[in-house]
């Protein structure tokens, strides 16, 4: 049987915010393929329920949203990238407001929340389901391009490379492996939450864009930095399902409690509930680790709570729990890593012709520690960069591409031996996760090298 074989000159792998602007800026000069491993709409985008942290409040101010910026990810930062987030933001954000995407007002103008570690309001958000508003928009736009080919549940096993550059990819569909052959590759694959055995990630959060992009040949950093949201709530704990608690929450001035009535959280940071997420979340695992239970306490909110978080405020009363009458027992989970595959500031890859943009990248915005609702700005403003930087070199790019080799299914890394991995989840949690320590480290790379020989 001949291999399924596609052809484009802007390949995008994902389809979260990141993937979904990049396709949707190429596809004004160039014919795009989006490569997704589930539906278009599933991706970490959708999940995102606080918002677009954005300096567009009229007492805020691009300097300020760098600061913040700075303080949270300890200063270990790329101030250059920063700088690029908090001052191109504002215009990228209006850009897709003028475009007809919608945000909460108040009094006829924008509604901005407080989130943690942000010295002014200035989280934008539609409920508590941003995330679902923005991807629902982009996939309409999306659909209106006819130049942008849809490869939905294909699954991208492995970049087809050359001399230090990208040419397309090889996928899975239908069980059967197909060919891309694109003039430029673009990774939005999102995180890896899902390595660890508690997460807040959907499930196809595997890290697939980082080892593809590792296996390539591409430079990687920071991949140490992993938050941890500090509020998740456990919906199965049979399946190991959670649902994360928005930090928006806390900004409208829920609280964090043990089941002995005490605001712990001032021992550990004069912010309290609002402090930095790993700091937060730190202050969580201590109790936890005390034997201490641990509760998101909103009952003193205004009456409105639940219609302003009607997302959260639904999982939480299939569990016979009410935001306005009880204790919601939350626990950390892994998050959103910091680090990926090293890019510039036009999210280029140190191989030719492969961009990464979203989470799967790191240019050094996010620091040690991601402030909160920061992520969608990043996918937005670097997948504009990323797009423009293409436009500009796209002439250029077009040369004949090296055929693809043979690769069968059997030894492609989507269909390798997975009875590890839950070996591998328990340990990267217990080991690798919220606290960690060297000799605890050194062990646990023996053990996964000895796993995966």
């Amino acid at each position: 049987m001949s291999i399924k074989k596609y052809e484009t000159d802007v390949l995008i792998i994902g389809s979260g915010i990141a993937g979904l602007i990049t396709a949707l800026s190429c596809a004004k000069f160039a014919n795009v393929i989006i490569v997704t491993k589930d539906i278009l709409s599933e991706s970490n985008t959708r999940y995102a329920q606080g918002g677009i942290a954005v300096a567009l409040n009229k007492q805020d101010s691009p300097k300020q949203h760098f600061d913040d910026t700075m303080k949270a990810g300890c200063f270990h930062n790329n101030a250059k990238a920063v700088d690029i987030l908090t001052k191109e933001g504002p215009d990228a954000l209006q850009e897709l407001l003028d475009h007809g995407l919608e945000f909460d007002t108040k009094n006829h103008h924008l509604d901005f929340a407080q989130e943690a570690a942000h010295s002014i309001p200035r989280v934008l958000h539609n409920k508590d389901k941003t995330g679902k508003i923005i991807i629902t928009h982009l996939i309409k736009q999306v659909h209106k391009k006819k130049n942008i080919t849809l490869l939905e549940k294909t699954e991208v096993i492995k970049l087809h490379t050359e001399n230090q550059t990208c040419y397309g990819c090889y996928a899975i569909q239908n069980k059967e492996i197909i060919t891309v052959t694109s003039s430029i590759t673009c990774l939005a694959t999102g995180g890896a939450g899902q390595l660890f055995k508690h997460t807040s990630n959907p499930k196809i959060a595997t890290g697939d864009g980082l080892f593809l992009g590792y296996e390539a040949g591409c430079s990687l950093i920071d991949i140490e930095f992993m938050q941890f949201h500090p509020t998740s709530f456990c919906t199965n704990p049979h399946l190991n399902s959670y649902f994360l608690i928005s930090e928006a929450i806390r900004g409208a001035g829920a609280t964090l409690t043990n089941h002995n009535g005490d605001d712990f959280t001032k021992h550990y940071h004069p912010d309290k509930a609002l402090a930095p997420r790993d700091i937060v979340t730190r202050s969580i695992f201590d109790q936890l680790q005390q034997g201490n239970t641990v509760y998101l306490d909103c009952r003193q909110l205004h009456d409105s709570i639940e219609d302003d978080f009607p997302t959260i405020s639904s999982i939480i009363s299939q569990q016979n729990l009410s935001l306005k009458k009880d204790l919601i027992p939350i626990t950390p989970t892994a998050h959103y890593m910091m680090g990926g595959l090293l890019t510039n500031e036009h999210s280029q890859t140190n191989i030719n012709q492969l961009y990464a943009i979203g989470e799967v990248a790191c240019n050094g915005i996010h620091g040690a520690n991601r402030l909160a609702s920061n992520s969608l700005l990043d996918g937005l403003v670097f997948a504009n960069r990323a797009a423009k930087h293409i436009k500009h070199i796209f002439k250029s790019q077009h040369q004949s591409s090296p055929p693809h080799k043979k690769l069968s299914i059997e030894n492609s890394n989507a269909y390798s031996e997975l009875s590890k991995l839950t070996e591998i989840h328990t340990l990267l949690w217990s080991q690798c996760g919220i606290i960690r320590h060297k000799d605890t480290l050194q062990k646990s790379l023996t053990t996964l090298n000895s796993l995966l020989a």
